[in-house]
């Protein structure tokens, strides 16, 4: 027959602290808080109620009932007593205003969805319509250009024409000059001859 035995082959452990540890933990930790700052004490305990003066009338009431419970009880259904027919508007009025937020969700949704698409198709037209009128510019510039060259030529050949004239009415104003010259020295030579002939008469 076999008993029941109970077989520890572990190690006895014992913790061995030294005495003055607490002592000397406790040291560091008053000498760690003489170098902390002191929080500020809070100017006042009590909440503030800037929000809502029914809770600091409620909060009044409960500190003066010292946190027990009201002794009188306030049946809400009798206060707040709704007619049906209000009841109905009101539950219409707030049906139309849930639609409509639901349509702007909608409506903000489809937008975020869409914009960007939106945007590149109105900055592909403006693109567009940038790239045409630059050309039209473009091609009146050309225009512009071709009109003063006609006007330059038309300008040129007018003087051509004009300084051909008098070009030739100069050269006709030298022939005749000369002409004018040759006339000249011929009747000078002619009077010198008649003077010498009258010369040798008289004498």
């Amino acid at each position: 027959m076999q008993t029941n035995q109970v077989v520890l082959d572990s190690l006895p452990y014992i913790d061995q602290v030294h005495p003055d540890y607490e002592a000397y933990a406790m040291s560091l930790i008053e000498e760690e808080m003489k170098t902390m700052e002191a929080p500020d004490p809070p100017s006042s305990s009590e909440p503030k109620f800037n929000s809502s003066s029914i809770n600091h009338v409620e909060y009044q009431q409960l500190v003066e009932r010292n946190g027990e419970a009201r002794s009188d009880t306030v049946d809400f259904t009798k206060i707040h007593t709704v007619d049906p027919k209000d009841k109905k508007k009101a539950i219409h009025s707030f049906k139309i205003q849930l639609e409509h937020e639901r349509i702007r969700q909608v409506n903000l949704e489809l937008e975020g969805e869409f914009s960007s698409s939106i945007w590149k198709h109105h900055v592909g037209l403006l693109e567009k319509s940038t790239s045409e009128v630059e050309t039209q510019l473009q091609q009146q510039l050309m225009q512009v250009d071709q009109i003063n060259a006609n006007r330059k030529e038309s300008q040129e050949k007018r003087a051509m024409v004009e300084l051909g004239k008098l070009g030739y009415r100069y050269e006709e104003l030298v022939r005749k000059n000369q002409h004018l010259n040759k006339g000249i020295v011929a009747l000078e030579n002619e009077v010198e001859t008649l003077r010498a002939q009258s010369g040798s008469v008289v004498n």
